[in-house]
């Protein structure tokens, strides 16, 4: 479970992992279903209501277009940019995710047809990526252990995964696969969730 506002863990934020002080103020815990998403974690939940049925080109299209329909990109950005509000990602590694991401999606959304999942685009960028040479190599936290998502993201529209459509819909009714974490997910609505 992630560490609530005013634990011992967010006080002494020096003496954990990195990846727990990124759960901590990244992806805190939300109190209405009103409240905006942290985008750390909204983005976990779209790519699992986005995991295709399978590896067909249809599978393949429902998945594309629930990924670049609906908020994932955006969100994704909100992610890297807490990341680097709170010196987890430093200005160096900012600049290089940024230009991933938006390489990665390009060719993934502008596709006629993807031919691998999301995950695979972002991987192929990130590898043939070259880091820039400037910039600092050590973030600065802002705010520390301030959780508050206004800090560093406002949505510019609903969040969520995109919407499926037209013969892409043919892809949602197929059995249960595995997501990206290896849990179960259950068959997709037209609305990719």
């Amino acid at each position: 479970a992630l560490a609530l506002l005013g634990t011992p863990a967010l006080a002494q934020r020096d003496t954990l992992f990195p990846r727990d002080y990124l759960a901590d103020v990244c992806k805190p815990a939300v109190e209405a279903p009103s409240t905006i998403i942290p985008p750390c974690t909204e983005i976990e939940v779209i790519e699992t209501a986005c995991w295709p049925n399978g590896t067909e080109p249809l599978a393949l299209l429902a998945h594309q277009e629930c990924m670049c329909g609906g908020s994932y990109f955006p969100d994704w950005l909100g992610c890297l940019d807490c990341q680097y509000f709170h010196g987890i990602r430093s200005p160096r590694d900012y600049a290089f995710y940024q230009t991933i991401i938006g390489l990665a999606s390009s060719s993934f959304c502008g596709a006629a047809t993807p031919t691998a999942v999301w995950q695979t685009a972002f991987a192929k960028q990130a590898d043939q990526g070259t880091m820039p040479t400037t910039g600092a190599t050590v973030g600065s936290d802002r705010a520390p252990s301030d959780t508050a998502v206004t800090l560093y993201y406002t949505p510019s529209a609903s969040q969520g995964p995109g919407a499926i459509t037209g013969s892409a819909t043919g892809a949602t009714a197929k059995p249960s696969a595995t997501s990206p974490s290896g849990t179960p997910t259950d068959s997709k609505s037209s609305s990719g969730g």
